[in-house]
């Protein structure tokens, strides 16, 4: 095999790769989801702002799997787990992350066995929260459900 033709297979190789670990992190694990919206906040919200939020507890490995999706709120400050029911706010429980994204943001973060517990008994009592420049009590949100 010609050295150039070796190198498009391991940038093919490479290239497939890339795009089966994000799969494989969301592999397996107790899957939850939340439809985030504006109007669940229970302060002000963004008004036109949506979102969807697919989460993988991963207890054994000490990990919280998500994708977030979110529109209408501009760019999100922090996105977290919260505890709190319905129509209660609460602490954070996971941090999803703390730093500017654009949508979508897919990634894997810590989280110990116990929490991850507590959430996977009760998922309706705890709730995802997305924050803005603007919101930053919560533009969107959305309780966790099994999925």
């Amino acid at each position: 095999m010609s050295e150039r033709m070796t190198k498009g297979v391991v940038a093919g190789i490479v290239a497939v790769a890339m795009l089966l670990v994000p799969a494989a992190a969301h592999a397996g694990g107790t899957k939850l989801h939340a439809d985030l919206t504006g109007n669940k906040e229970l302060g002000k919200g963004a008004k036109n702002g949506l979102g969807v939020a697919d989460v993988r507890l991963k207890p054994k490995r000490q990990q919280i799997c998500f994708r977030l999706r979110f529109e209408g709120i501009g760019m999100a400050t922090s996105a977290g787990i919260f505890i709190g029911k319905k129509n209660q706010d609460g602490n954070t429980k996971v941090v999803f992350f703390d730093s500017p994204k654009d949508s979508p943001v897919v990634d894997c973060v810590h989280a110990n066995k116990r929490v991850q517990a507590r959430i996977k008994r009760k998922p309706r009592n705890y709730h995802v929260n997305v924050e803005t420049k603007k919101f930053p009590n919560g533009a969107i949100r959305g309780q966790l459900e099994k999925s």
